[in-house]
């Protein structure tokens, strides 16, 4: 099976739908796990070029899923605990300070799993994450936010496991994974 990842802004609509919204980066990065250029690997890279996002084949895409993980977990703690957008949690005094905390929590998970995410990488991250007057906020938020179902277990439960496994001590993943296991437990109650 080959490795990938997607980046799309997407959103439950209330019927429980997966929404693409628009004006967002579209763009979906595969290749083999070990690394590989196989045959297979370079005959999807063909067959993907010009199909209206951006495609690309990658070596590392390992590397690249965990990176992706560490960004998403580290979006959804800060603006799912804080009830913000990254800018209306940059705009607040110890705002970026406990955004960049979730990264650093959730960068420290990956790279005792073997993975650490690589320095442009992170620096990259920690700026899209403290960018002053910006309106990201990712899509377990915008679920929460309409009374959805979220992702809780697929984005933060597994990585508050591996962290349990790994020994390490994760306050701000902890408190985002149960805040949003309450959440999804009150929603099901009411359904």
């Amino acid at each position: 099976m080959l490795g990938g990842v997607c980046v799309v802004a997407v959103a439950l609509d209330r019927h429980g739908r997966i929404v693409q919204l628009t004006g967002g980066l579209e763009a979906l990065t595969y290749g083999e796990r070990d690394g590989s250029l196989t045959e297979r690997a370079r005959a999807l890279d063909a067959e993907l070029q010009g199909a209206g996002f951006d495609a690309r084949l990658s070596t590392a895409i390992l590397q690249e899923m965990w990176e992706k993980w560490v960004m998403l977990a580290s979006a959804s703690a800060a603006t799912c605990l804080l009830r913000g957008t990254v800018g209306a949690i940059e705009a607040v005094e110890g705002g970026a300070d406990v955004t960049l905390r979730c990264l650093a929590e959730m960068t420290a998970v990956a790279a005792a799993s073997g993975h650490p995410p690589r320095e442009k990488f992170v620096e990259g991250t920690k700026t899209i994450l403290t960018a002053r007057g910006s309106n990201l906020v990712t899509s377990i938020y915008r679920d929460m936010q309409n009374g959805l179902p979220v992702e809780v277990e697929h984005i933060l439960g597994d990585l508050t496991s591996k962290a349990r496994r790994l020994g390490l001590d994760t306050p701000l993943l902890d408190a985002a994974t149960v805040q949003l296991r309450v959440y999804q437990n009150l929603l099901l109650q009411k359904a």
